[in-house]
């Protein structure tokens, strides 16, 4: 419900570590308005946002093929917010990944 989701991406957004609360408020903000699969989610990297024309690459899916997705200007905005906060505490790198993780690396899931 919306009520869930609201409560989920306050929950996130308080994580001790600003880092963290950003990785995990974008990863399951952008599950939720766009459909992403976790993978797809945590495999995008910062050029895979064009925030200008407010889409989305999708390079590697389920089935092995790009796709794009339209996002919402709220969605562009919350973006460009998740864009600022690794440029504030991290250097920044060409390629890098937009979740990420406490060491700077690219945030993984474990499922074990």
């Amino acid at each position: 419900s919306d009520s869930d989701i609201a409560r989920l991406l306050s929950a996130a957004a308080q994580r001790p570590r600003p880092l963290t609360a950003a990785t995990y408020h974008t990863l399951f903000g952008l599950m939720v308005v766009t459909g992403m699969r976790v993978g797809e989610a945590v495999g995008l990297d910062v050029d895979d946002v064009d925030l200008d024309s407010a889409v989305i690459v999708i390079r590697e899916t389920k089935y092995h093929k790009a796709r794009r997705i339209p996002v919402h200007p709220t969605t562009v905005a919350a973006l460009h917010s998740m864009k600022t906060t690794i440029r504030t505490i991290q250097t920044w790198q060409e390629n890098q990944s937009l979740t990420v993780a406490r060491n700077s690396s690219r945030f993984h899931l474990s499922f074990s």
